[in-house]
């Protein structure tokens, strides 16, 4: 049994709390007396869409929507008012619109000042503004008045669907003070719970609104408790009630496994016409069994599956989603550029651009070529640096991967770890003799294979953080040493940050730890999630390249315009400086959660992170080398995989792949992963 807290729930007990926050402050902090820890969902004052409904006029010109909160609040009322014009405020309110199939009249505005400015050119005098607001903000609609619109703007309440989304699966019980805090509260989308909450309610007014929820919701709610009296002093005792319920009782049950039976007839199909049934092997969950998820679409840290499930992503494309899924300004700016022409086989002002935007933000690069991929970077890489030193060998590490190309599948990471398969057939063993394999971290053995065949390596090729074997950092002095050896025996230092280019930092990894290579190889990030790589370094090097030199390499789609579209605009995205605040913030505290989660059930963790890249281990010290990651206790990784699967979160399908987090995943997201991961570290 839970009591508040005790060490076998690792914390208090969590009561939601909903209503003005004046009039829930003395509930919150009653909760707080009996040892609960409140989660307060504040409304503003409140109408239903029901309500603001009729007062959304045909007529109407213009839709005026200043916040996400009055456009969640109104979305039923606004079909009828697909005539009209649209304008907001906010990026996130902006990509609703258009999800919601309304094209906004301009760009979403920074602030109520800057749409009000925008707005005025084009706003006639008599014309009719719908203008929802909060109770506390009529200066727009006092503005928009003074600007000769007539204008409907209805009060409406604090949109519950984000803040209940994030913090109803964390409680253990729900407080409901009145019948309209019940009815706001089901607007809010369905959660999946552990078990369904215990409710409390205020008054045989809100407990007849629950017991009619509970009867069309059965598996809704748990118990409901009516408080003996109207005053805060009456909720310890509920409380107290509340903690012998049934549903307190299990600390972590184990959730079933979700039925998928659309996924399931489509990856029988596909294995009937694309080898594996996948078009990239770590997709087909040979590591962990069972039928991998067919994503339908993303939205912000969620995926949505073709049948019907949704869940927090942490494998966001194995990294270029930096914002999430979907954000308003990368597919603007896609839909822009598909306006204009996909592909043109001729060069756009807009590739220079993102090669200027690259060359600011990763200084030593001093020219850059753009591919289609990644692996099309390293490949391309590696014959420049080949072609540069008159030299055939090229040394990489044990574990780390650089793409499928011939030279860089021995003893490689990431997918071909998984499948058990580090040395490819079909690799010649000739090419295969020209790759030194050193041992990640291992300096001495870098050293040595210098010593034995310096005078023929061409490259060395690293990633600065090996995130294709996890996420494994660089020991000190390591890349520094890398550095060194390279400067004194004449040989092209690259850094693969394909993975960790844009995403740890915005000059990437060598920004991080000081160290600067000859050449960097990147991906992901630049093209925001389309598909483009690119490779770039020095002039003296990069001059090689035809056709200003003879070193050839060419490619038809390269700096494809859709690509170096979303591009552009996620190197705007990321010129805020609070982009990566908001990832190490969202970073350390999943890493910390993992962490506590795993010394409360006694289990062996190490957790590997660089910002927002992160990956546990199953091991009881931590990780530095492709040995180390090797002797994980993979059996229960698996176990972990499909508990939190279970819980609503889609991993890497290989506890050789990093988790990726987004600005998307806000505290509350990450708090529900921690509680996803409590459950799944005790079940493991």
């Amino acid at each position: 049994m839970i009591v508040p807290g005790s060490a076998s729930s690792g914390a208090r007990p969590r009561l939601l709390v909903t209503g003005p926050a004046g009039r829930a402050a003395p509930w919150c902090e009653a909760a707080a007396r009996a040892g609960w820890e409140p989660l307060l969902v504040e409304l503003l004052e409140i109408r239903f869409e029901t309500q603001i409904a009729p007062l959304a006029p045909r007529s109407t010109d213009w839709v005026v929507l200043a916040s996400r909160n009055a456009l969640e609040a109104t979305r039923s009322a606004l079909s009828p008012l697909a005539g009209a014009r649209f304008v907001c405020v906010g990026e996130a309110t902006h990509r609703e619109l258009r999800e919601l199939g309304f094209v906004p009249a301009f760009a979403a505005a920074r602030d109520a000042e800057e749409l009000l400015a925008r707005l005025a050119p084009q706003l006639r005098a008599g014309e009719r503004v719908f203008a929802p607001r909060g109770s506390r903000s009529m200066e727009l609609a006092e503005a928009l008045t003074r600007m000769g619109a007539r204008v409907d703007a209805p009060v409406v309440y604090r949109s519950l669907a984000r803040q209940v989304n994030t913090a109803l699966p964390a409680a253990e019980a729900l407080f409901f003070a009145s019948p309209s805090c019940v009815e706001a509260w089901l607007q809010a989308p369905r959660c999946t719970h552990v078990s369904p909450p215990v409710a409390l309610a205020m008054g045989a007014a809100s407990e007849a609104a629950l017991r009619g929820a509970k009867s069309a919701h059965p598996d809704l709610l748990g118990p409901i408790l009516v408080l003996s009296s109207p005053q805060p002093e009456a909720l310890g005792a509920a409380l107290q009630r509340a903690l012998g319920t049934a549903s307190m009782t299990a600390k972590h049950p184990e959730p079933q496994a979700k039925n998928r039976p659309r996924s399931e007839a489509l990856f029988e199909r596909a294995k009937q016409r694309i080898p594996g049934g996948v078009n990239s092997p770590v997709r087909a969950w040979k590591a962990v069994g069972g039928t991998p998820l067919h994503v339908e679409r993303g939205a912000g840290p969620y995926i949505f599956d073709v049948d019907g499930g949704r869940y927090i992503d942490l494998v966001m494309s194995y990294g270029p989603l930096l914002l999430g899924h979907a954000p308003a300004e990368i597919t603007a700016a896609i839909r822009a550029a598909a306006e204009g022409g996909t592909t043109f086989g001729a060069p756009t002002e807009r590739e220079l651009l993102l090669a200027e935007c690259i060359a600011r933000y990763v200084p030593y690069v001093e020219r850059v070529r753009l591919v289609n991929s990644g692996t099309e970077a390293t490949m391309s890489a590696l014959r420049l640096a080949r072609a540069h030193t008159g030299r055939d060998l090229m040394l990489k590490f044990e574990g780390c991967y650089h793409g499928h190309g011939d030279s860089f599948l021995v003893k490689a990471g990431s997918g071909a770890l998984t499948l058990g398969a580090p040395d490819s057939p079909g690799v010649p063993r000739a090419l295969a003799e020209m790759t030194l394999v050193a041992g990640y971290n291992d300096l001495d053995s870098v050293r040595e294979l210098f010593a034995q065949r310096g005078d023929q390596i061409a490259a060395v090729f690293v990633e600065p953080v090996a995130g294709n074997m996890g996420c494994v950092l660089p020991a000190p002095g390591f890349l520094e040493g890398l550095r060194e050896l390279c400067n004194q025996h004449g040989t092209v230092l690259v850094f693969d940050e394909v993975m960790t280019g844009f995403r740890v930092a915005r000059g990437g990894y060598a920004e991080v730890c000081g160290v600067t290579p000859d050449l960097v190889t990147l991906g992901k990030v630049i093209g925001a999630g389309l598909p483009i790589g690119a490779y770039g370094g020095r002039s003296e090097l990069m001059q090689q390249v035809a056709p200003a030199g003879r070193m050839y390499q060419a490619g038809t789609l390269s700096g494809n315009p859709l690509a170096v579209a979303a591009g552009l605009a996620m190197m705007e995205a990321i010129a805020e400086d609070r982009v990566y605040a908001d990832l190490e913030r969202a970073g350390a505290r999943l890493q910390a959660g993992l962490e506590a989660a795993a010394k409360r059930h006694g289990v062996p963790l190490f957790v590997g992170r660089q910002g927002s890249m992160i990956c546990p281990y199953f091991h009881g010290t931590p990780v530095t080398s492709f040995d180390d990651a090797m002797a994980s206790d993979r059996e229960r990784w698996v176990r972990f995989f499909h508990g939190m699967l279970n819980r609503g979160v889609h991993l890497p399908p290989s506890p050789f792949e990093a988790w990726f987090l987004s600005t998307a995943h806000d505290g509350g997201v990450v708090d529900a992963l921690i509680e996803a991961a409590d459950g799944a570290i005790a079940g493991s």
